[in-house]
């Protein structure tokens, strides 16, 4: 993904832990801002910058308003590491990163009146924890996929959210305590339900790109035009 470069600022790390299997939750103080006043919108990203000029994309899950504190989501699962997510894994509260940004248009986009259904895999889940505690009623609907109860991030703070949520379980038979549960992937929840596939909903997809193509191959097949359905791609 191709941003333009904005002046850089600088974090400050000051908690790691993690946020459900193969995740880790990353508090950052803002100890230098890029520009004077810097600030940002729910759903957008900032750039963090490692050694070698690489630079890596990650979602804002916290508010503007907790500033100078953000939050971030990092995927350290199964699948190996990459050179960013190592070092991450390497800091101490008190190290430092650059970063950039920030940058992207993923928000919600309809009208208060009408419905809007946010679809998340794995650590697509990152941008809707800002966006879903912000949206003042509007009518949102969340499908949540992930492979355990272990793996959910955010667990205990989902149902505070301000959305419909369903929990979709691909590998486990158990229920959370509190959210309604599925036993399957959000796709097979899509296909149980079709009264969600409406082409007057706007849709919003962030997550892996087999989810990316699976559920847009089903809200296209059911009549949603590709100016409803917004997307992120994470992995």
């Amino acid at each position: 993904m191709f941003v333009p470069s904005l002046p850089t600022g600088q974090l400050t790390l000051r908690e790691s832990s993690p946020c459900g299997t193969g995740t880790l939750r990353l508090v950052w103080e803002v100890t230098t801002p890029p520009t004077a006043g810097w600030s940002y919108r729910p759903g957008q990203f900032i750039n963090l910058g490692f050694a070698g000029e690489l630079w890596r994309s990650y979602s804002l899950t916290s508010l503007a308003a907790e500033l100078p504190l953000l939050e971030l989501l990092v995927r350290v699962g199964e699948d190996g590491f990459g050179p960013g997510t190592r070092h991450l894994l390497r800091m101490r509260v008190g190290e430092t990163l650059p970063y950039r940004g920030a940058y992207g248009r993923f928000q919600l986009m309809g009208e208060t009146d009408t419905r809007q259904i946010c679809i998340a895999t794995g650590t697509g889940i990152a941008p809707f924890r800002s966006l879903l505690r912000g949206v003042g009623g509007q009518r949102v609907m969340l499908l949540y996929g992930e492979k355990t109860l272990q793996h959910v991030s955010y667990s205990e703070e989902i149902a505070q959210w301000q959305a419909e949520t369903v929990l979709c379980l691909s590998r486990d038979e158990k229920n959370h305590p509190i959210l309604s549960t599925h036993h399957g992937r959000v796709t097979d929840y899509l296909e149980a339900h079709p009264e969600l596939l409406r082409p007057s909903y706007h849709y919003y997809l962030c997550g892996s790109s087999v989810m990316l193509e699976s559920a847009g191959a089903l809200l296209r097949q059911a009549g949603v035009e590709r100016r409803q359905i917004h997307t992120e791609q994470f992995y």
